[in-house]
């Protein structure tokens, strides 16, 4: 997980443990960019909690279905 200018990239697997750090870094940027299917039932419940105030790319093809339903 990286900040590039206003992006939060996510590229690494996300664990509950890391929820704090994710919601800390996702807080300070205006994209939300997920280019990994590792990414736990916790910290996706932030991401489409999330959905309404940032702009959500998603990257992954499992994923990125799931995104064209809900959001």
């Amino acid at each position: 997980m990286r900040i590039e200018e206003n992006r939060l990239i996510i590229e690494d697997e996300l664990t509950d443990e890391m929820i704090d750090s994710f919601l800390e870094n996702a807080n300070k940027v205006e994209i939300i960019q997920i280019d990994t299917d590792a990414i736990s039932s916790l910290v996706f419940q932030q991401i489409l909690c999330f959905h309404n105030k940032k702009e959500i790319v998603c990257n992954n093809s499992f994923l990125s279905k799931f995104f064209e339903n809900i959001i």
